[in-house]
């Protein structure tokens, strides 16, 4: 929904989901979002298979950084790692209009495990 892919090239925006950090945090979080299973009938993946590869790329080039032998899933999981921590400052005083678990923590951490163990 955030990035514009055509003729083999893709760009990435989001104002909302900026964070003041590390770009490749933002990156992280496009890729883990993307490549989410529940992503795959998106038209952008329908088109581009390789859509988190394509987006990998051209971040590092847009950015002129070099990040010998990082791969994007390694940067999805720093990515969400960093969005379990960061929700859980952010709504550890939330009180809501129900009792319970925060908001987006508990599923954040469940999708960071699911793909940290799919990695190893």
């Amino acid at each position: 929904m955030n990035a514009l892919v055509s003729a083999g090239q893709g760009r990435w925006f989001d104002l909302r989901e900026l964070d003041v950090a590390h770009p490749l945090l933002d990156v992280g979080w496009l890729l883990a979002w993307t490549s989410h299973d529940a992503r795959a009938s998106l038209p952008a993946r329908q088109v581009t298979p390789d859509l988190p590869d394509l987006l990998w790329r051209e971040t590092k080039d847009a950015l002129g950084i070099d990040v010998h032998g990082a791969r994007w899933q390694d940067a999805r999981l720093v990515a969400l790692a960093h969005r379990v921590v960061a929700y859980e400052r952010q709504f550890r005083t939330f009180e809501g209009t129900t009792p319970g678990p925060k908001p987006y923590v508990g599923d954040y951490l469940r999708w960071l495990l699911s793909l940290a163990e799919r990695e190893s």
